[in-house]
């Protein structure tokens, strides 16, 4: 009777912290020595788990390798078959002298594939270069939708802007000054009469012999007109300004100011009158500048409108000559296959043929009926060719 090893008291037993996963990486003489060591049921039973799983995972994995095995012998075979059967028909055509005709429809054949071939080949290109065509033209559209929106943001900002201008008022005194920061902010949109330029041109003697006809017509006095009109030279001025500008508290404060006072008086007038005149002069000629720069952007984006719907048109048509194409490669690959199922056809027509033949030399010899065979032969021959 065979004596059991014995572990030490207080010792652990061997499998006790040994888990599934590292029997599983355990060779066969490992999992042996574990059990030599110490037997018990349930590692007999834990070792027996993991030797069986790894019995089914072989077992798996030779099915499938003699499936892919059997796949690939088969495979293998039928390729040499056809090899072969296509290498001993190739023979006995080349050695017979009566398939001539049967030859050179075979050639014709292979020759018409080809040629389809190269026509497919031809088109496919054709259709890379249309592609790539069309996503050009898809380039050239979305960089005028771009330009589009710019010139739109750009008429919107021109009709938003506007020059405000109005003095603020306060109580009875009127001022016109501006912080400092607002004018600086206002530095870019103003305009310099001296080199200001209308559509790229600048303003030329035409318009400054305008500006002296209208100060003159302006400043002067004019006759033959109404004498109510203020630039009647029959207009009483003189009275209208001792009935309505000799008010005793105005006259007071003409004398308390004095003669210094209203000359300053008379400059700021001046002065302010001369800003204000300078200020909407600027504003009309800007207005002008920015209603003409309008229309040329309109005029702009009507173009680029057009172009667009041009390039949209060429797209369609690109589409549509692209679904023609994609239509006749489809026709020309049915007629493709439909050759390559003629080839075959012929092929075991061929086939048929030298078996006919080899009956014919048979019954030639065992029969001597040479004539009408051989005739019966060349009709079947002519019939399957059609």
């Amino acid at each position: 009777m065979p004596i059991q090893p014995k572990t030490e008291p207080g010792s652990p037993p061997i499998l006790s912290s040994t888990s599934n996963k590292s029997l599983e990486t355990m060779s066969i003489p490992e999992l042996i020595q574990i059990l030599r060591v110490k037997w018990q049921r349930e590692d007999y039973d834990r070792v027996e788990k993991v030797l069986v799983a790894r019995e089914e995972k072989l077992k798996t994995k030779v099915g499938q390798l003699e499936e892919k095995f059997q796949v690939q012998s088969l495979a293998a075979i039928d390729a040499e078959k056809v090899q072969g059967l296509y290498e001993t028909l190739f023979k006995e055509v080349k050695e017979s002298g009566l398939d001539k005709e049967t030859i050179e429809n075979l050639r014709k054949k292979n020759k018409e594939l080809e040629c389809e071939n190269r026509k497919l080949l031809e088109l496919k290109n054709k259709c890379e270069v249309d592609h790539n065509a069309v996503d050009e033209l898809r380039k050239k559209v979305a960089e005028l939708e771009a330009e589009k929106k710019n010139n739109l943001d750009t008429i919107t900002e021109l009709n938003d802007e506007k020059i405000e201008d109005q003095p603020i008022a306060r109580k009875k005194n009127f001022s016109l000054k501006r912080k400092r920061a607002e004018i600086d902010t206002q530095k870019d949109k103003i305009v310099d009469l001296i080199n200001f330029k209308v559509a790229g041109i600048k303003i030329g003697l035409g318009e400054r012999e305008k500006f002296i006809k209208n100060q003159k017509e302006l400043h002067g006095y004019k006759r033959n007109i109404d004498p109510l009109s203020m630039w009647s030279e029959h207009f009483p001025f003189m009275l209208m300004a001792d009935e309505y500008g000799q008010c005793s508290t105005d006259v007071k404060l003409v004398h308390d100011v004095d003669d210094v006072g209203i000359a300053q008086y008379l400059q700021v007038i001046g002065g302010r009158l001369l800003s204000i005149g300078r200020t909407q002069e600027l504003k009309h000629a800007s207005d002008t500048s920015d209603k003409k720069s309008m229309e040329k952007l309109m005029q702009e984006n009507l173009e680029k409108e057009k172009k667009f719907r041009v390039a949209l048109e060429k797209i369609e048509l690109k589409d549509e000559k692209m679904n023609g194409l994609t239509e006749k490669m489809l026709l020309l690959e049915e007629k493709e296959k439909k050759l390559e199922e003629d080839k075959v056809d012929l092929q075991t027509k061929v086939m048929e043929l030298t078996m006919e033949k080899k009956s014919f030399e048979t019954d030639k010899d065992n029969h001597g009926s040479e004539t009408m065979e051989q005739a019966r032969f060349s009709a079947k021959l002519t019939k399957l060719l059609k």
